[in-house]
């Protein structure tokens, strides 16, 4: 860019309106309250505000008509979900103003002194600015072109404008200040200064007694590089102990710190004895070289596990012996397929049997065994695909009906599941743990309504990178889900079959859960409530439900990855 330009920000400011959905908290005005005898309550903030059919205004007066009306404000996080040109959009804005009072029906919940409430549909205009760059010319800029004319000396300067191709500042030529030159006075004018006298000559070179010697060379200075290694020292420790405290290990201080400082201090001993005796300085001196080489053989052995045990296809460790499922289909003539029905005959019913074995969050080793009945798996099959027949959109409808039908067809699983949990004697945290992280071991598949291989389908860029990385995917499902029966029966499953499995488990066993889903983020994640839980969680109805993500091991409750972690883009779809 020429020196002669500059670049600036500038705000552009666009208005829409829409219809939006949103939710409200308040507070009791309790002196208003107690003086009119009537509950009165103060709406502190707007939150999952969602607005929809978006449409733009031509332009900003029609805005304004709107500005006298009520104000949307303050909005949590100032953060906003559009729909705009059949996209989706999480923004934020600068005004959100309402054309009617709010006194419309909606949902409202009175809990002491709180108040909570939803509104649907209401129509609202709102404002938004984008801030862009824009070239423009600095005036009265000097371009360095020069011009001696009979009248002076001028310079080329810019206007501030621009010619009209938009693109090349418009210059002009004026006169420099004081460019008229001042002529030299000659000291002899008739005859000219005359030829430059030369020098009188010196006495010459005074002869000395030579160089006198310096102090010779000063040794390089390392300035503040000697304090380098001592930063990366305290950095490494720094790290090794946070390490520690996260995982709960004492190994990283122990091969981070311990370690290295023993060999220091060993080489310092080695050292040390050198000057008292050669040969035992010399025994000792072996002997760390040979502490040393077992270590490296140890450190070297460990990376060979790593790369031969890592899947560079989707940047995991390889499943070990333990950490494995298997489904078995069993012999159609076993005795255990033949049960007594309601008239006291014997009936076949033929199941799907699967081992499990995987490791919780502690290290701890499960293994168990559990049986779906096949026409229990092709009764919720049918249910789903009579659900999509109907075009139903709600996904808390579609998951609460699929609840209901699978609830009853997991006895296999709650008769494993209870098993362990007399067995290992685990209370009610240690049983989730159990249940989550035995959900968490089954490999992640991605759940598909078209094919896998559809180009519409491989047009989201997010569907795409997954397959490409090599993620398993199984296509043609209804709404992309399966069932808990199914999952359970085939182990194919990705977020939301994973999340509406372990609800429907929670809920046997009389926990309070919750599904949530992010439109923005398109992924599903599992709420619980959970005695000493902390970290991330959606508040509901008084409830805390804490997040707990199950596509991959490892997550603990209330860990949220940061590309996920704005809790405005989460709705609680069933509770």
């Amino acid at each position: 860019m020429e020196p002669f330009k500059e670049i600036v920000n500038i705000d552009e400011y666009f208005f829409f309106k829409g219809l939006a959905d949103f939710k409200y908290y308040g507070k009791k005005e309790k002196l208003k309250s107690n003086n009119l005898n009537e509950e009165h309550f103060k709406h502190i903030d707007y939150y999952d505000v969602e607005i929809n059919k978006v449409e733009k205004f031509n332009s900003s007066n029609e805005f304004l008509k709107w500005v006298p009306k009520f104000e949307l404000n303050p909005i949590r996080d100032n953060q906003v979900v559009i729909h705009f040109n059949e996209n989706q959009f999480g923004v934020k804005v600068d005004k959100i103003y309402i054309d009617e009072c709010l006194n419309l029906n909606h949902h409202v919940q009175v809990e002491d002194d709180f108040l909570h409430g939803d509104f649907y549909r209401v129509p609202v205009a709102f404002k938004m600015h984008k801030r862009t760059e824009k070239v423009i010319c600095k005036p009265n800029y000097f371009t360095g072109n020069k011009e001696e004319r009979a009248d002076g000396t001028y310079i080329q300067i810019t206007t501030g404008n621009f010619e009209a191709d938009g693109e090349t500042c418009e210059m002009i030529w004026v006169e420099e200040p004081n460019s008229s030159p001042t002529p030299i006075p000659d000291p002899d004018p008739i005859h000219g200064p005359g030829p430059i006298p030369d020098p009188i000559p010196g006495p010459g070179p005074i002869p000395g007694p030579g160089p006198i010697p310096g102090p010779g060379p000063e040794p390089p200075s390392k300035g503040c590089l000697t304090f380098i290694p001592y930063l990366l020292a305290i950095i490494w420790a720094g790290l090794c102990s946070y390490w520690a405290v996260k995982y709960g290990s004492f190994l990283p201080i122990l091969f981070g710190i311990g370690i290295p400082l023993l060999l220091v201090g060993f080489g310092y001993f080695t050292s040390l004895l050198g000057h008292y005796s050669t040969f035992i300085g010399r025994i000792f001196d072996w002997l760390l070289k040979l502490f040393i080489g077992i270590i490296i053989f140890f450190i070297l052995k460990g990376l060979i596990t790593f790369f031969t045990q890592y899947n560079w296809s989707n940047n995991s460790i390889l499943e070990n012996d333990w950490d494995k499922q298997e489904i078995i289909d069993t012999d159609k003539q076993s005795e255990d397929n033949f049960i007594d029905n309601d008239n006291g005959r014997k009936i076949q019913r033929d199941k799907v049997i699967v081992q499990l074995k995987w490791i919780d969050f502690d290290n701890h080793k499960f293994e168990g065994k559990y049986y779906i009945y096949k026409d229990d798996i092709a009764k919720s099959t049918g249910n789903l695909k009579s659900l999509k027949s109907l075009n139903l959109d709600r996904f808390s409808y579609i998951y609460s009906n699929v609840f209901q039908s699978d609830k009853n067809s997991l006895q296999g699983v709650y008769e494993m599941l209870d098993k362990i949990r007399v067995s290992r004697k685990l209370d009610k945290v240690d049983f989730a743990n159990t249940i989550v992280s035995m959900v968490q071991s089954i490999n992640y598949v991605l759940i598909l309504e078209e094919g896998c291989t559809d180009p519409v389908v491989l047009q989201n860029r997010q569907v795409q990178q997954m397959i490409n990385s090599g993620v398993s995917c199984d296509g043609y499902a209804p709404y992309g889900l399966k069932t808990p029966t199914q999952f359970l029966s085939d182990l194919k499953g990705d977020c939301d079959s994973r999340t509406l499995l372990l609800y429907t488990i929670f809920k046997h066993y009389y926990y309070k859960v919750a599904i949530i889903n992010s439109e923005v983020y398109e992924h599903s994640m599992l709420g619980i409530d959970l005695p000493g839980a902390s970290g991330m969680y959606k508040p509901y109805n008084g409830v805390r439900y804490y997040f707990w993500e199950t596509t991959n091991k490892g997550f603990k409750i209330g860990e949220v990855p940061k590309a996920n972690g704005n809790l405005n883009y989460w709705k609680i779809e069933l509770n």
